[in-house]
């Protein structure tokens, strides 16, 4: 009985919270970040519409941030709908860096330079540019940088065997890497994704994957198997695969 009532007890002081997000002009804000404070494990992202649901101590207060907006600090209280509205960063925004090719092909080929694809690991924040190889093949460029406005270039993620496996293309589109891990948590890997573009005639436009590991100071992938393996039928036609999670 005093079991049963404890865990009553405990239930009772979580709510369930919903609402949208919203820019200033009324715009949903897609992929905008609602956690709570002070356990960045709970939380939740934003849809297509704005909203988002989550469950949350009575006395907690939520974190809301998108990149480009003002984060607000909204406290729960009794209130089981919440809606925001994100103001600009206008600091931000004025500081917004732009990485631009070199014209050397030291950092990919020539004008093939394009889909980022940006994460946080603790403090350190990388960004993957698709790009290619010169006479190698498609890879990815990889930066890493403590505040997002400085970043140094780290060299290419990973080099597919382009006279192995010419299916890989010569450039790589809309390049995404996410952990992946067992139902038990123990061993975390993970899981590269590209989307080749061709300039030879015979393939057609699929997404292929990795499974391997990534070594974060040298900022390599290590695939477990060279070989790629198929993820979806594209069939001519652009089928970029994209994905986040929360760290």
């Amino acid at each position: 009985m005093v079991f049963a009532m404890t865990v009553l007890g405990l239930n009772a002081q979580n709510r369930a919270v919903s609402g949208t997000v919203v820019d200033a002009q009324g715009v949903p804000v897609i992929g905008a970040s609602v956690v709570l404070v002070g356990n960045t494990s709970v939380g939740a992202m934003t849809d297509i519409d704005g909203k988002f649901a989550l469950n949350v101590p009575a006395n907690a207060n939520l974190s809301v941030s998108c990149i480009g907006y003002a984060t607000q600090v909204i406290a729960v209280g009794n209130q089981t709908t919440i809606n925001v509205v994100l103001l600009e960063d206008t600091e931000f925004l004025e500081e917004t860096v732009v990485i631009a090719q070199p014209s050397d092909d030291s950092q990919g080929e020539r004008d093939q330079f394009r889909d980022p694809f940006v994460w946080r690991d603790g403090d350190t924040y990388y960004l993957m540019v698709s790009t290619s190889v010169p006479g190698r093949g498609g890879s990815a460029c990889i930066y890493t940088s403590a505040n997002m406005h400085e970043w140094e270039y780290r060299g290419y993620l990973y080099e597919c065997d382009f006279a192995a496996y010419p299916e890989q293309g010569a450039h790589w589109e809309c390049v995404v890497m996410l952990p992946i891990s067992t139902k038990d948590g123990k061993t975390t890997k993970y899981i590269l994704f590209d989307c080749p573009q061709y300039t030879v005639d015979g393939y057609v436009v699929d997404c292929y994957y990795w499974i391997g590991t990534f070594d974060k100071e040298n900022c390599r992938f290590i695939a477990d198997n060279d070989k790629p393996q198929l993820f979806d039928l594209g069939r001519g036609v652009y089928t970029g695969q994209n994905g986040y999670c929360y760290l």
